[in-house]
């Protein structure tokens, strides 16, 4: 009988990691959706600038900030006039606390916000990706006052594209997603 049991577990592990497999295998070779893969023509340029931003410690210890880039962010909004799409991959405030860091979720969300109300007909798109809000465990009250102002909040839906993490994408696809991602949780 223990002979018969062992054997039993083992083709159940057997199983289950074919099965893994097998998900792991689909996922990051499955097809993309049409217009995800676009390759455009070469354009040569002479004028370019390069902008940057920098957060170091000076001579005396003293955090510093140059922000460029969301300068030259901030500066566009306030330029435009008719359409403004921003497509912002880490827009969150997740970060060590200790750490003295510039709010620039809560900026840019009072700039965007501020351009509308001052230009009604102002059209707004807001792309970014489900990891801001945990894939979806929880909501962002950033992009919530986005969507109250009447500007468009796009977030990537992830499912349709192939896993960046394969291994563990596997086991989470096989085991853990249909438990769903969004409320209080225990993991």
């Amino acid at each position: 009988m223990k002979k018969w049991y062992k054997r039993k577990r083992f083709y159940l592990l057997v199983s289950i990691l074919i099965v893994i497999t097998v998900v792991i295998i689909y996922n990051s070779y499955k097809p993309l959706p049409d217009g995800i893969s676009y390759e455009g023509k070469i354009h040569h340029v002479e004028d370019i600038d390069f902008i940057y931003d920098l957060s170091y410690h000076d001579k005396q210890g003293k955090q510093q900030h140059e922000q460029r880039i969301f300068q030259t962010i901030n500066q566009a909004i306030e330029e435009a006039n008719s359409f403004i799409v921003i497509d912002m991959f880490l827009f969150n405030n997740f970060y060590d606390e200790k750490i003295n860091f510039l709010k620039l979720t809560e900026t840019l969300t009072n700039k965007l916000v501020a351009q509308k109300k001052k230009k009604p007909k102002l059209q707004v798109m807001f792309i970014t990706d489900e990891v801001n809000t945990s894939y979806n465990a929880y909501q962002l009250e950033e992009l919530e006052i986005l969507k109250q102002n009447d500007i468009d909040v796009i977030v990537t839906n992830l499912d349709r594209l192939r896993d960046p993490n394969p291994l563990y994408s596997g086991v989470y696809r096989t085991f853990f997603q249909w438990f769903g991602e969004s409320g209080k949780g225990g993991l």
